[in-house]
């Protein structure tokens, strides 16, 4: 199976920023309507038999996959995995014991970390792929509001509370991590802190960095916690307190990362009382200064959710703290009759959000609410865009499933006479298709393949890699683009193109533009200046695979 992408360009994807904004003010005038930013709002059911009860516990990071429990026909609560097509879906029986209790969910959806419920028993991991998988310790997951980010991006690296021989304190709960190649490792105590303990809450995509909390108690006087940031080279390391913090009582918790372990985002005593705060290496501990207690962050570090003075809320640097409840309806979601509880996740562009609630029947049941009109990437008018724009455009890691395997991934880039194009770390490009003419109706263009030449490229025509090479390409370049198009080479929407991949899983793609003068040779008319791009063009075109050999 093919999954396909699309991309958009800036002027586009302004037109769109400004249609939301309005969407929130209109929305909080109390104008809902029809926004043509309006997303979806649904519970998403229980397990059959048994009382009606289901409760999330985490989300994928394109926000199509959810995990969490629910109450079975035994009357046994066991964990699941939802997503939109296949509904509620039990994990099988675990070999450890009947009750399950998941307790989040890998970024691309593929790892569910569970244990059995009660205290003292097992913990382990499930997938798809591999099935169940004891950790061969206790690990415990936590973390107030979030377990969105106890798993890194594909599963291999857990982190929590390890219940681990200790000296010298005999057994505690300290914090520490599972992975692959070590299994469930303590970090310990704190620097000369005199009393033990800890919890990890949350890891950066890669895994290799775990944030969490600690009792920081140099002498048996304090009695003070402090956030921290951990990594094998360094161990824990305090992020500190916010200023006016009580020297003996002060706490700061950690409780969010982005996937790529730039920010941190928690909570710290200061001169006012608890504060929530934002973290980066640069700027150290920064107070945000807004009512909330954040329960984690989007893995592009846009949003922040947790729990403010008006229930579950969250927060963005434009529009600061609202309720759940406000952003819902200022995105003209229908979620008439439900109570909402809390949000225990969001998804890495943080337009996607579970969590709880009571549904219109009165019953406890998760849900599940999209802010945006389509899944980025889904449509052309919505494309996926770029992480960064430093080199090129670097797109942010995307999962294959639906949108880039049975239909066209929307990706958007900057422009002028071509593109190169490069995917890694999954699956490779399986075809090209420029959906339409340019807007002064250039529709012609070239496809060079690094080792097997050039191809003509139409719009609105697909272009079948897989009958070039059945296996794929890892790169190509689209060359050829009229100059008399004017496309912007800092327009990361002017060229949109669809591509399909040749199997599921996550990519990373890039697409770096082309750049050259829009000139041509000597005073022409305006038929001789039309004729005289078409044929610099085709010059261009012939002598084009010769001047690149791959990247």
């Amino acid at each position: 199976m093919i999954k396909v992408v699309y991309f958009c360009t800036m002027r586009l994807c302004s037109s769109l920023f400004r249609g939301a904004l309005l969407g929130v003010l209109t929305g909080f005038a109390g104008t809902i309507g029809n926004s043509a930013h309006a997303g979806y709002f649904q519970g998403i059911g229980d397990l059959p038999g048994g009382l009606y009860r289901s409760f999330s516990r985490g989300i994928s990071g394109d926000g199509l996959i959810i995990t969490g429990n629910s109450v079975n026909q035994s009357g046994a609560q066991q964990a699941f995995r939802w997503n939109a097509q296949t509904g509620m879906v039990p994990l099988p029986s675990t070999p450890f014991g009947p009750f399950s209790s998941s307790q989040g969910i890998s970024r691309d959806g593929t790892t569910i970390f569970a244990s059995l419920v009660g205290t003292g028993n097992p913990s382990f991991r499930w997938s798809e792929a591999s099935g169940f998988e004891s950790l061969g310790a206790i690990l415990s997951g936590y973390s107030p509001t979030s377990t969105n980010a106890l798993l890194s991006t594909n599963g291999s690296v857990i982190v929590g509370g390890a219940t681990l021989p200790n000296s010298p304190f005999g057994v505690s709960l300290q914090p520490g991590r599972w992975s692959n190649s070590s299994g469930v490792t303590g970090f310990g105590n704190y620097p000369d802190s005199l009393i033990c303990c800890g919890v990890a809450t949350a890891v950066s995509g890669d895994g290799s960095i775990v944030i969490g909390t600690v009792n920081d108690s140099p002498t048996y006087a304090h009695d003070r916690k402090q956030a921290f940031r951990w990594t094998e080279s360094t161990g824990m390391t305090g992020l500190g307190w916010l200023p006016g913090a009580d020297p003996l009582t002060g706490g700061s918790f950690a409780y969010g990362i982005t996937e790529d372990g730039n920010v941190i985002v928690g909570v710290s005593a200061s001169a006012t009382g608890l504060q929530p705060f934002r973290w980066t290496q640069d700027t150290g501990m920064v107070s945000l200064g807004v009512n909330l207690v954040p329960g984690g962050i989007s893995g592009d570090g846009s949003k922040i959710y947790g729990s403010g003075v008006s229930g579950p809320s969250i927060w963005d640097s434009v529009n600061g703290v609202r309720s759940a409840v406000e952003v819902f309806i200022a995105s003209g979601l229908d979620f008439a009759g439900w109570t909402i509880g809390e949000i225990r996740g969001m998804s890495r562009d943080g337009m996607t959000l579970t969590g709880n609630g009571i549904n219109p029947n009165g019953d406890s049941e998760a849900w599940v609410a999209n802010l945006s009109a389509s899944i980025p990437g889904s449509t052309a008018g919505n494309p996926l865009l770029p992480c960064t724009l430093d080199v090129g455009f670097a797109f942010c890691p995307f999962q294959v499933v639906d949108v880039g395997l049975t239909s066209p991934l929307f990706i958007d880039p900057v422009v002028a006479i071509g593109y190169d194009y490069a995917v890694t770390g999954g699956p490779l490009f399986a075809s090209v298709l420029i959906p339409a003419a340019l807007p002064g109706g250039d529709s012609l263009f070239e496809l060079i393949l690094p080792g097997f030449g050039a191809y003509s490229l139409m719009a609105g025509t697909t272009l079948n890699l897989l009958n070039i090479n059945a296996s794929g390409f890892s790169e190509f370049r689209i060359v050829g683009i009229d100059p008399s198009e004017m496309i912007d080479p800092a327009d990361p929407t002017a060229f949109v193109t669809g591509v399909t991949f040749t199997a599921s899983g996550t990519v990373s793609i890039t697409q770096k533009p082309l750049t050259a003068p829009a000139t041509v040779p000597g005073p022409l008319p305006i038929m001789g200046l039309a004729f005289g791009y078409r044929w610099s063009r085709l010059l261009r075109r012939r002598l084009q695979p010769q001047a690149w050999e791959g990247s």
